[in-house]
């Protein structure tokens, strides 16, 4: 199963980024090979939609799960309309966190969780 962590930056040991829809990388855990690799979020080169940008990648990546924070309303819709499963966590190294996702301690999200729209005191700061 392939799964995507939010990066800093685009290995195993990079520390998970706060905003999905800004992350700098997300990096690919293949959980049955044990295989890591980082890719350069596409959404970081775009002024508008950044959020349906970053989701988009994700699932033509045709990854399974998506670890990270602050999920957007419009990321969180498209990721789960899509059929990937969508995990919180409050920080941690990718590594680790795939780790927990796959003894089921991450939680599931249940609605988006925006980090820099308009009005909720909330800045990704990128």
């Amino acid at each position: 199963m392939k799964i995507a962590v939010c990066a800093e930056e685009g290995h195993e040991d990079a520390q998970l980024s706060q905003c999905v829809s800004r992350s700098p990388f997300f990096v690919l855990a293949d959980t049955e090979a044990g295989t890591f690799e980082g890719v350069r979020n596409p959404a970081n080169n775009v002024n508008r939609h950044y959020g349906e940008a970053a989701a988009e990648s994700l699932i033509d990546a045709s990854v399974s799960a998506v670890i990270g924070t602050h999920f957007g309303h419009s990321t969180y819709r498209l990721l789960s309309n899509s059929g990937i499963a969508i995990h919180q966590a409050p920080g941690g190294v990718v590594k680790d966190l795939v780790a927990q996702w796959q003894t089921g301690r991450l939680p599931r999200m249940a609605n988006g969780d925006p980090c820099h729209e308009q009005g909720h005191g909330r800045n990704c700061g990128r």
